[in-house]
């Protein structure tokens, strides 16, 4: 069952229904039948993969939460020992025995009993700091095994087959003759997203940012919610959690809210993402007997595939849970209107960079170290990207070029800066902390700059400044949408040939509109799309400029409002890819 599914229409407004009718105390519950009921829809089977695994996590969870509380305890018994009523001073300023063996002091404690008391209080403490130290070590060791062990599950289901490939191509090379079987294995959907999530939970009980999850209803439902399960957002325990902790009413604007956004989810997937997927998969199909400047056409068109595709189911998954009274974390924010690579990453699959950043990049040290070791960990962890991805070279290298491209920006950083200063440019245009507008709205920007400085044009934009920014976002798009023909290659060497392809035999004198008519699109559709990709570009405009569609068409009076809702679901029903040839289990990232 998939969102854009005549099943999930029919399960979706079920589930809401009864979810809030039944008492507040069932609402999880109901939303983790329905969750499982959800996810074994594809294959029943690992349903109860699911299952033992938030079993084993569950389990990790409290073994990791009861040392946490225990050395927190353990610290307090030290301080209470240390401060108790007879005070560190009292013990460390015992006067100097001046009598016999046995005599009594002032309160009528003999030395003896005196000495017995503090060598105790010492050997105590010697005694708790041991125990916090072994509570540590045990912490770790329960983190370790229970990383080794979800990470081991990832990489069975998702990297065997790659490996024995690899071993049999370097076998053959060798001469070496020698069987290598791949292994019947079919991945559960949707398995990178939810191990990841509970990966993100025990660091975040072993860095003590919450507290181990006790309820078991509560964290299964965590795992395995069904509006993000199969393709996020990755979910972070610190903000998921206290959500399912209350109950939820329901609330008539959170819940249009919520429908308002799944259905501009279903807009990106069904009349953008869709129909952009049929010119591409012809021409990615075909490249062999195809032109260059056709596969560069296509190339281009992924770009806005996949960001609706993605972004479409996204969204789609962020307002189903918000009609249930859930806030699951934003995944996109204006992509393409990045100004650098590095820029791009914070705003596209933002719960999956921000995972890697506080989980690999953070750990490895991140940008507390020397130059050449700040750029290893960048060029680790995009590698890895590209593995989250999928089991291919061309993923890996995808990942890897997103690395080159940030390291060679460091680089070259003093060059461009030296070269925009010649044109006139602050030696700091280029930093986004120091220069803000640089990454933002620029006319936003200046009415800031120009209230706070009493400049009498608060309106005023820099045309300088403008086009610097057009330009580092035209490059910056080329940079990543080159990136996406590796991505979108069936393999490696597929996308090697593509580019001989284009470099060789571009076919510029070829190219027209009647030849990308011959790809699956006819001029009827390729209009279509041009117009609903330039309706997703003026939204994501006024997103951009800090504006809100969604919110405005909600403000509206009731009767205008549910005009447009009803417009935009006609729209949908209309211009919406359906049919013989329609397969809606197509969403792009359901593969990961």
């Amino acid at each position: 069952m998939v969102f854009n599914s005549l099943g999930f229409l029919v399960f979706f407004p079920i589930v809401l229904i009864i979810y809030y009718i039944v008492p507040k105390g069932l609402q999880n519950f109901w939303l983790l039948l329905t969750s499982y009921w959800f996810y074994m829809s594809w294959n029943p089977r690992y349903g109860l993969l699911l299952l033992l695994f938030t079993v084993f996590t569950y389990i990790c969870g409290l073994a990791l939460g009861k040392y946490s509380k225990k050395d927190r305890e353990d610290l307090q018994e030290s301080r209470e020992v240390k401060y108790d009523s007879r005070s560190e001073s009292d013990v460390n300023h015992v006067k100097p025995y001046q009598g016999t063996l046995g005599s009594q002091d002032e309160t009528g404690e003999s030395s003896i009993s005196m000495a017995s008391r503090v060598n105790s209080e010492v050997s105590s403490g010697i005694e708790t700091d041991l125990n916090m130290e072994q509570g540590i070590s045990k912490r770790k060791g329960i983190l370790t095994f229970a990383l080794i062990v979800v990470f081991s599950l990832l990489a069975f289901f998702k990297y065997t087959n790659f490996l024995l490939d690899n071993v049999s191509g370097l076998l053959a090379r060798l001469s070496i003759t020698m069987p290598v079987n791949r292994l019947d294995i079919v991945m559960p959907v949707g398995i990178s997203f939810f191990l990841f999530q509970s990966a993100g939970y025990l660091i975040d009980i072993y860095r003590e940012k919450i507290p181990a999850e006790k309820n078991f209803i509560n964290y299964a439902l965590f795992v395995s919610f069904f509006p993000s399960i199969l393709s996020g957002p990755i979910g972070r325990a610190p903000s998921l959690l206290p959500q399912y902790l209350k109950p939820r009413s329901f609330d008539w604007d959170r819940v249009s809210e919520g429908f308002l956004l799944m259905l501009w989810g279903f807009f990106l997937k069904l009349v953008i993402a869709d129909r952009a997927a049929i010119f591409v998969n012809n021409v990615y199909a075909g490249y062999h007997d195809i032109y260059g400047s056709a596969i560069v056409a296509a190339t281009v068109i992924y770009a806005v595939e996949i960001y609706c595709d993605f972004c479409g189911y996204s969204t789609i998954a962020i307002g189903a849970a918000k009609m249930l009274g859930i806030r699951l974390m934003d995944n996109f924010n204006c992509p393409y209107f990045s100004v650098s690579v590095q820029d791009f990453w914070r705003r596209w699959h933002i719960s999956l960079s921000s995972w890697f950043r506080d989980y690999l990049y953070f750990p490895l040290g991140g940008n507390r170290c020397n130059a050449l070791r700040r750029y290893l960990n960048i060029m680790v962890v995009f590698i890895v990207s590209g593995l989250w991805h999928g089991s291919q070279w061309s993923y890996i290298v995808w990942g890897a070029l997103n690395g080159i491209y940030q390291i060679m920006a460091s680089l070259l950083l003093p060059v461009r800066t030296r070269v925009l200063g010649i044109f006139g440019f602050d030696r700091e245009v280029l930093d986004l902390k120091k220069n803000p507008a640089m990454g933002g709205s620029v006319r936003l920007a200046a009415k800031k700059v120009t209230a706070t400085s009493g400049i009498a044009k608060p309106g005023l934009v820099d045309p300088g400044m403008t086009a610097l920014k057009l330009l580092r976002i035209f490059i910056t798009f080329c940079l990543i949408d080159f990136a996406w023909l590796f991505f979108r290659a069936a393999g490696l060497r597929d996308a090697v040939l593509m580019l001989k392809q284009i470099f060789c035999n571009f076919g510029a004198s070829q190219f027209s509109p009647e030849y990308l008519y011959s790809f699956g699109l006819d001029m009827k559709n390729f209009l279509l799309l041009i117009i609903s990709t330039g309706i997703l570009f003026i939204a994501d405009l006024i997103k951009y400029h800090g504006g809100d569609p969604g919110r405005w068409v909600l403000q509206r009076p009731m009767i205008l409002r549910e005009l447009i809702l009803a417009l935009f679901i006609l729209v949908i029903l209309i211009f919406g890819i359906w049919g013989n040839a329609y397969n809606a289990s197509s969403f792009i990232y359901f593969q990961y």
